[in-house]
């Protein structure tokens, strides 16, 4: 008896935890990719709800400040056969390389940020180099 109902709750767990993404998803993100993303990062500036600004310029770098810790860091991005946006840090020991996945809310343009440390940040684009 303990053994079903400690199953039966297991099984109701799990159909009731949804991911981030399936949340997203249901409440009007979708997630940019290719082309559309493309020309949302290449020359502007990502600032993120920790109060990070980094610039992409078109040639496949980017810098900017964290928010987090302040320091300057670098790096190389681009866009993958996926459609997602990669990153390699030069001098950032705390975000791993790899690619992010990003949504965007079209009725509200609130964008969501999945990074490759597995955190959510909200973030905004701003036309062209910005510094905090």
């Amino acid at each position: 008896m303990k053994k079903s109902i400690l199953l039966l709750l297991m099984i109701f767990c799990l159909l009731a935890c949804k991911s981030r993404q399936q949340v997203l998803s249901e409440t009007g993100y979708r997630e940019l990719k290719g082309e559309e993303l493309r020309t949302m990062i290449s020359g502007n500036t990502e600032q993120s709800s920790t109060g990070s600004y980094y610039y992409h310029a078109a040639n496949g770098t980017f810098s900017g400040f964290s928010g987090q810790s302040g320091n300057y860091n670098t790096g190389t991005w681009k866009i993958n056969e996926e459609g997602r946006i990669c990153r390699v840090w030069s001098n950032n020991m705390w975000v791993p390389p790899g690619c992010s996945t990003i949504y965007i809310n079209d009725a509200t343009k609130d964008i969501q940020w999945l990074d490759t440390d597995g955190k959510w940040y909200g973030t905004k684009f701003h036309t062209g180099k910005v510094t905090r």
